[in-house]
């Protein structure tokens, strides 16, 4: 099993705002936890994968029209979709170097 690195993410916006953030965090795979509304402002509370983080800063404030403000932090590791996994070894072997693929199984066999 393959784990990737998963943020805890908090994002304070204007009420009408709420469509626009849950829809951005579910297009990079993030879940919602919690919706708290306090007075004007909403307060949402996921989780999202570290590996989709990358550009958020500019999504979010293109969807909230700058009105967001949102902090992460690490909270634990999950297992990488089985959708992704092949293409995540991909990307991590042609980066270090490696033939894209994995070597077969029968390459490590030993015969007598």
């Amino acid at each position: 099993t393959l784990l990737e690195p998963i943020y805890k993410i908090q994002v304070r916006i204007p009420a009408e705002e709420l469509g626009n953030v849950t829809g951005l965090l579910s297009r990079k795979r993030g879940s919602i936890h919690n919706v708290e509304q306090s007075g004007p402002a909403v307060t949402v509370t996921g989780m999202v994968p570290v590996s989709e983080t990358l550009g958020l800063s500019q999504e979010m404030r293109a969807a909230t029209s700058g009105s967001a403000f949102w902090q992460s932090t690490f909270d634990h590791w999950a297992p990488v979709p089985n959708t992704l996994l092949s293409d995540t070894v991909r990307k991590v072997r042609t980066r270090k170097g490696m033939e894209p693929d994995p070597p077969h199984a029968s390459r490590y066999i030993v015969r007598e």
